[in-house]
């Protein structure tokens, strides 16, 4: 179930046109689809946080630590109800998941 998982991401996460217009012409890492959900359609239940950052890691994107002391997670950084997980790839280019619910925002800014 968790490959099946892996090949679904994997497999959107060529999507990327509708990242920063300065990613078209830079090397990045695979950046994930932009409305990211957690969503199981096999098991009908949200996955996980930990499955995406893994995949993520797997796929060259590094986490970077934030300063928030009360986090689950070091790139995490959470303001009331929200979360935002920040990543670096080896290319510098930087990668923001917005996370409020089960679907989460992704945004890429690469340098």
């Amino acid at each position: 179930m968790k490959k099946l998982l892996l090949l679904a991401i994997t497999s959107t996460l060529s999507f990327g046109v509708w990242a920063d217009a300065s990613c078209k012409s830079k090397p990045h890492a695979p950046i994930p689809p932009k409305n990211l959900s957690l969503y199981n359609k096999q098991t009908n239940n949200l996955d996980d946080y930990s499955t995406v950052r893994n995949n993520l890691i797997k796929q060259g994107w590094f986490p970077v630590p934030s300063d928030d002391k009360y986090a689950e997670y070091p790139e995490e950084e959470c303001i009331s109800d929200r979360c935002i997980f920040t990543y670096k790839d080896k290319y510098k280019n930087t990668l923001w998941i917005e996370k409020p619910d089960d679907i989460s925002r992704v945004t890429v800014k690469c340098s």
